[in-house]
């Protein structure tokens, strides 16, 4: 069974890496990439969690601000 640490983002590359298999910077670029990949995958999944209707509510926040912005990040 494999550690959860071997399922982290740029972990294989820094295998590479470590390894002599790639060169340092294209292990940087490639979990950079993967990075942004995930980060998005993540956003499209958020996206779907939302219902339009749905709105922060806080006395202490402009709500209508706060969800036209996070209405406008997960589009």
């Amino acid at each position: 069974q494999s550690s959860p640490l071997t399922k982290a983002l740029g972990f294989s590359e820094l295998q590479l890496y470590l390894h002599g298999a790639m060169a340092l910077d294209d292990a940087v670029e490639q979990s950079k990439t993967q990075t942004r990949n995930y980060a998005k995958r993540q956003v499209t999944w958020f996206s779907h969690q939302i219902r339009p209707e749905l709105t922060l509510e806080s006395p202490l926040l402009d709500t209508a601000e706060i969800t036209a912005t996070l209405r406008q990040m997960v589009r």
